[in-house]
């Protein structure tokens, strides 16, 4: 007996119908990198995922690195809304690098993406995605500063000097990170203190107050 010919799939009409399905492909790109990494995703494997003919997929999404773009800015918002509930006016340094790391912490595919930003995904994506999504990241940074400002004691304006300099300092904590590496029996000892200063906790904390002394004393 012939196999049955698949349905035809309905085309996304109307706006809402057209952001459920920007929507759907996003979810799915979420758990494929979850599963296999970013670098395993594909344009043809994610419309596989995502239940869409190829040429679909490229009605809404270019290029793999347009969706990786959207995936920043949604993360990106995620993340920010974490540090904002995290953060309040008259902590402690410690307790607001304590919050500032679990947060990153909890954030892995954020961190993942914010890594291949300038150097892979905005590099291969149309100039006017770009510029869309430069804007609409605007306002998350300057709300993010704001709050950085609060609740660390930081003068009007270098919330943003400080935040730019903690994102860099973020991805290369997380870069050199060893993990529970430094935890291991087999190790000598050592060698379990150097591999411990590497640590994500160890780097970013030592980082941010050094941030913060250079910046108060501007």
């Amino acid at each position: 007996m012939p196999k049955k010919a698949a349905p035809a799939q309905r085309r996304a009409r109307t706006p809402d119908q057209k952001q459920d399905r920007r929507a759907a492909i996003l979810a799915a790109a979420v758990a494929h990198t979850r599963e296999s990494g970013l670098d395993s995703v594909t344009m043809a494997g994610l419309a596989k995922r995502a239940g869409l003919a190829k040429g679909t997929l490229y009605l809404y999404f270019e290029t793999r690195e347009e969706v990786f773009l959207a995936l920043y800015l949604d993360a990106l918002a995620q993340w920010a809304s974490r540090i904002e509930a995290a953060l309040v006016p008259g902590m402690s340094d410690d307790a607001a690098i304590a919050a500032i790391a679990e947060a990153t912490r909890g954030a892995p595919l954020f961190i993942a993406l914010a890594s291949r930003l300038s150097g892979v995904i905005e590099q291969n994506v149309p100039i006017a995605t770009l510029v869309a999504a430069k804007r609409a990241s605007l306002p998350v940074y300057l709300s993010v500063a704001g709050r950085l400002e609060e609740s660390l004691g930081l003068a009007a304006g270098d919330g943003m000097r400080f935040g730019s300099a903690l994102m860099a300092l973020l991805l290369g904590a997380a870069g050199m990170d060893t993990g529970d590496l430094a935890m291991r029996d087999d190790l000598p000892g050592d060698v379990r203190d150097i591999v411990a200063l590497s640590r994500f906790e160890t780097v970013f904390g030592e980082g941010v107050r050094l941030l913060l002394a250079g910046i108060r004393r501007s």
